[in-house]
């Protein structure tokens, strides 16, 4: 329908001494084709979209997307867009000598500024980037394009006049064969251009009252549409269905990956027998049989046989956070590291700590690799040979820095320092306070310290805790000095804590103003949150008891390891199964080996044996296994078939009774 009716407007346009010579429209390249071939001028067709890639990260192609959209409104001939174009590139990685100080947030103010919606709030950097990006933009900046763009059209009004036509004249009925379509589609018309007081005045034309309620209700809906329009035209709104439109997308990502796409253009076109969904589901069909076949035919006698090729079970440790006592004399001291990596290889760079009183410890560490790329990005520390020598820098500053060793055991003295025995004759119990400590500062620091280190902080009785979950506790109660002016509630990072309550900012990834910050945020703030919140919020924990996470984290990530290539395939565009899937199996003590033999040695029930079933963990009380029906990995019967699928392919089908021929 829509190429007929731009037909016949494009045809009807020069007998009113009128030439339509730009069509405005989505990527539908129908329309376009039949005006061409039944226009008897030139049409052209306006694109306004920025071309995406995707070897660029979401934030960087909509921070992208968003200025050549700004580049677009705010210019309105030739030239300036042009320019502004050409800006594009040159902005994002740190240029502004042709910046306008109009609307170069870096000319007004060059020291403060930081990119609001790039990584880390910094310039995008490698040249060929740059180079990559420049000529994809160049094409848009030729004359050509570039008139194309200043109209800065679009054909949301005409979908809008769409949407009124097809409430009055709906596709579901066929009006065409009367006079009644043309009445409709007119009132559609009047209703957009006038409001729906052109009901008002087509009774009185006709000589009809309206009557008070008729004129009553269609001012409250010409009222009701001013509103709308006026709520629709606000940044909040934009915003939110921004949100809600990427939630749909997710949520659909989401269901596609559980239940597989439940249409697709063409689809029942697809002659291929590997790709036909009939016979696909009766492939699925005939794996579903033989997993619950399996489930029913395995015994208890096959499972003991089939523990005997692998570990037992293995299961993280249960910790038990501490609670506030009255009697204990609590000493918080917050800290923080710097690091040259992340995950398991990291190194301290830097450590930092500040008491309740505000007594501060700070060291620069030399690590013995150099930092990489991605760490010197965040917290601008990096490693550079000067004059022969290897020098931590900060900013391209070299800064006094020691061993590793020296710094844990300054570190350890300041601990002791600050939690001496009081007037009372009591030792204070000294609690390290981190952001979001538990899961990255305190792995770091024992991972580089080691298990001797351990014994030191348990001497002087050490615990451990994370202000992390504290904030996220606050804003999910909805605490009042966390709320924002638009209503919404900050984020539970440090930085955008601080600036809520402070309407401030301070300088982020840096150990000693991150301490700092953390410490004023607790005890000098509006949140005005007693030593029992913070006790009860914080997780604080025991040295032996991080010690022990930590053994069973690097076990797992050392048998996950065995996965990788195998069972789990990060680079492949489809894996077996997923990282978090890996993740358990790895986590329950399995090995990518283990799973080969067991296979190899009792076919598929082996392998689905030892997943799905009961599996007790030795160092469980027998009191409490009666009551844990949980399997050792999982039941899925989707998972299992991927499992078994991936071993069928490498070694054949297998099955128990062949292994035992």
């Amino acid at each position: 329908m829509e190429p007929d009716v731009a037909c016949e407007l494009w045809n009807a346009a020069p007998k009113q001494n009128l030439k339509f010579s730009t069509y405005v429209g989505d990527d539908d390249t129908t329309t376009l084709s039949h005006l061409n071939q039944n226009v008897p001028y030139g049409v052209e067709k306006c694109r306004c979209k920025f071309p995406n890639s995707s070897t660029l990260s979401q934030n960087v192609i909509n921070y992208l997307a968003k200025c050549f959209s700004y580049c677009i409104a705010q210019n309105k001939d030739v030239e300036s867009l042009q320019k502004a174009l050409k800006c594009i590139v040159p902005y994002a990685f740190g240029d502004h000598k042709n910046c306008k100080e109009t609307w170069c947030g870096f000319k007004k103010e060059p020291l403060t500024y930081k990119h609001k919606d790039l990584p880390h709030h910094k310039d995008l950097q490698d040249e060929q980037l740059k180079s990559a990006l420049t000529s994809l933009l160049d094409e848009y900046t030729t004359e050509t394009v570039v008139k194309k763009l200043v109209p800065f059209a679009n054909s949301q009004r005409n979908e809008a006049l769409n949407s009124i036509v097809g409430s009055k004249n709906p596709k579901i009925r066929f009006y065409g064969s009367s006079e009644s379509s043309d009445f409709r589609v007119a009132c559609a018309v009047a209703q957009k251009n006038i409001g729906y007081s052109y009901i008002d005045s087509t009774l009185n034309h006709l000589g009809i009252e309206p009557g008070n309620i008729c004129i009553t209700h269609n001012s409250k809906l010409d009222k009701k549409r001013e509103k709308d329009n006026y709520r629709k035209s606000l940044k909040t709104c934009k915003v939110r269905r921004h949100l809600l439109q990427n939630e749909r997308i997710t949520k659909n990502t989401k269901n596609e990956v559980k239940e597989g796409k439940t249409y697709e253009t063409g689809i029942g076109l697809n002659l291929s027998t590997e790709n036909t969904p009939g016979l696909a589901n009766i492939e699925s069909n005939a794996n579903d049989h033989k997993l619950e076949k399996l489930f029913k035919t395995i015994t208890k006698k096959q499972c003991e046989e089939f523990d005997k090729l692998v570990p037992h079970c293995m299961e993280r440790p249960q910790v038990v956070y501490k609670t506030y006592s009255q009697t204990m004399p609590y000493q918080f001291i917050i800290f923080d590291l710097e690091t040259s990596d992340t995950g398991s290889k990291a190194e301290i760079c830097q450590l930092s700590a500040i008491t309740q009183t505000g007594s501060m410890y700070s060291s620069y560490i030399m690590p013995k690799n150099n930092i990489s790329p991605g760490a010197s990005r965040v917290n601008d520390l990096t490693v550079e040979n000067i004059n022969g020598t290897r020098s931590l820098c900060k900013n391209s500053v070299p800064v006094a820095a020691t061993s590793l060793e020296n710094a844990l055991s300054s570190f350890i003295k300041f601990i002791q320092q600050v939690c001496s025995i009081n007037s009372c004759g009591t030792q204070s119990i000294p609690v390290l306070i981190g952001h979001n400590a538990a899961v990255f500062d305190v792995p770091v620091l024992l991972r580089n310290s080691g298990k001797l280190y351990d014994e030191q902080l348990d001497q002087i009785n050490v615990n451990f805790g994370d202000s992390l979950p504290l904030t996220k506790s606050l804003i999910q109660s909805q605490h009042a000095p966390l709320k924002l002016t638009n209503g919404d509630y900050c984020r539970a990072n440090i930085s955008s804590v601080y600036q809520c309550l402070f309407k401030d900012e301070f300088n982020a990834h840096d150990a000693l103003e991150d301490v700092k910050a953390l410490r004023k945020i607790l005890f000098s703030s509006e949140l005005a949150i007693d030593i029992r919140t913070i006790v009860n919020g914080s997780q604080i924990q025991t040295v032996r008891d991080a010690r022990m996470d930590l053994d069973y984290i690097d076990k797992r990530l050392e048998l996950f390891q065995t996965f990788v290539g195998g069972l789990y395939c990060p680079q492949a565009s489809e894996s077996p199964i997923t990282r978090s899937m890996t993740l358990k199996i790895a986590g329950s003590g399995l090995s990518y080996k283990n799973l080969c033999c067991l296979y190899q040695t009792f076919g598929d029930a082996g392998v689905v044996g030892i997943l799905s079933r009961v599996h007790y963990c030795q160092q469980q009380p027998k009191c409490m296994r009666s009551g844990d029906k949980k399997p050792r990995v999982t039941n899925h019967k989707r998972i299992l078939k991927n499992i078994l699928l991936h071993f069928e392919s490498k070694y054949g089908y297998k099955t128990h009774d062949q292994e035992q021929q």
